[in-house]
């Protein structure tokens, strides 16, 4: 069974082929443990409104991911959830997720703040080699399409699962 989102954009802001010997079951995995991890560092990034604040500020990313569910919507991909997603799921085939990549920082009275998120749209196609296709469609793009391809390429070099 694919889990194809229906309105998955036409326009892909990035596109990578990968080396992949595994299949759609592993890549569940992988993608349910990056839900709910947080940026190990830091980064300086503008203030509230990219456009019209000059002054950064020290901002933390949290990451969730979501699988399509029925065509039309989206359900959280989390390692709690993972066994019903992953029944009856084929070794290859398609599967699009959305990416959340949420922000918070800091202010100057020691306030936990959030800043808009970026939303990307991921369809990873497994295939005897693995094609990942991420389209930003919400966001400042604090975070960029390909950021979204390299932290799914290095989970599934670590992850052990």
């Amino acid at each position: 069974m694919n889990r194809i989102y229906y309105h998955f954009p036409s326009n892909i802001d990035f596109e990578r082929s990968y080396g992949y010997n595994a299949d759609m079951r592993y890549l569940m995995k992988v993608m349910a443990s990056i839900h709910g991890k947080s940026g190990s560092v830091e980064f300086d990034t503008r203030g509230l409104d990219v456009k019209q604040h000059v002054e950064n500020v020290r901002a933390r990313r949290d990451v969730t991911v979501d699988v399509a569910h029925r065509r039309v919507d989206f359900m959280p991909l989390t390692p709690q959830n993972l066994t019903g997603v992953l029944q009856g799921l084929e070794p290859s085939g398609t599967a699009d997720f959305r990416v959340t990549v949420g922000y918070t920082y800091v202010d100057k009275n020691f306030n936990r703040l959030p800043l808009e998120s970026d939303v990307f749209l991921v369809r990873a196609t497994v295939d005897g080699s693995l094609t990942l296709q991420v389209a930003c469609i919400k966001g400042q793009g604090r975070t960029l399409p390909e950021e979204v391809a390299n932290t799914i390429e290095t989970q599934l070099k670590i992850f052990k699962g």
